[in-house]
């Protein structure tokens, strides 16, 4: 049976992964950044004019910046 009684508040959450504030240009985290093990966050507002589209992540530790498909 799952205990949420444990879960950590929204506030502890982003003190725990390192992010300011969730906001509209930024996702949560989506994957480990390869420079600082930091949490990579894809811009919502860049869409490259790719085929498939490509988006830009941003690491929430260092600003590392990189380009990926999805």
């Amino acid at each position: 049976m799952n205990d949420y009684n444990n879960l950590p508040t929204e506030e502890e959450y982003r003190k725990a992964i390192k992010v300011a504030a969730w906001s509209d240009e930024y996702s949560e985290p989506k994957y480990r950044c390869h420079k600082c093990d930091g949490g990579m966050c894809k811009n919502l507002t860049i869409v490259l004019a790719s085929i498939p589209p490509r988006y830009q992540y941003k690491c929430n530790q260092c600003g590392h910046v990189d380009y990926l498909f999805g």
